[in-house]
């Protein structure tokens, strides 16, 4: 199983699919391994950064919300449901 996991996971880091996901910045101690692993050849030379949840989340909510035009829509009426309150649209 472990093997499988491994393998599902270099076929999803060499995909594009994850490209557009905001991550988490990597820390020092990680970024001196990735140079120390760089010299050694090894094939991954970028560090493993865990997708930022709920910078996307917020991003794409406020993202959603903007297109609606300050009309009634699935983001405002989520953060609505929330008790929540965005600034209405205002048009340029």
């Amino acid at each position: 199983v472990e093997e499988l996991m491994a393998a599902m996971d270099a076929e999803l880091h060499r995909s594009a699919k994850g490209d557009d996901f905001e991550r988490q910045p990597v820390a020092d101690k990680e970024a001196t391994a990735t140079d120390e692993a760089g010299a050694r050849g090894c094939e991954d030379d970028e560090p493993f950064r865990p997708v930022d949840l709920d910078l996307n989340l917020v991003k794409n909510l406020l993202s959603s919300h903007s297109s609606q035009f300050g009309q009634a829509g699935p983001a405002s009426n989520l953060v609505g449901s929330m008790g929540l309150e965005l600034p209405s649209y205002e048009a340029d």
